[in-house]
């Protein structure tokens, strides 16, 4: 994967309210809205797994055996005037 590409997917796999739930089969994603979802689990398919919040609250995802670390500084929740939210890590 290039570098764009990667920059893309771990934007797509950091940048939302998801919440993560452990099963006996693996992460299931619960978001708010089906766009989310959707790009959480593109970026999955692609590789980049979100594996939720560790202890010291930074967003934890993997990719190819390689685990980051992101603490988020602030989300700016979507509105109707916007149309977006935002994340900063």
């Amino acid at each position: 994967m290039n570098e764009d590409v990667f920059d893309y997917m771990l934007c797509l796999a950091l940048c939302h309210s998801v919440i993560i739930e452990q099963s006996e089969s693996g992460i299931k994603y619960n978001a708010s809205s089906p766009d989310e979802l959707a790009f959480i689990n593109f970026a999955r398919f692609c590789g980049m797994e979100y594996l939720g919040l560790n202890r010291d609250n930074q967003h934890v995802v993997e990719y190819r055996g390689r685990v980051m670390h992101f603490k988020q500084l602030h989300v700016i929740e979507f509105n109707s005037d916007r149309k977006r939210m935002s994340v900063v890590l």
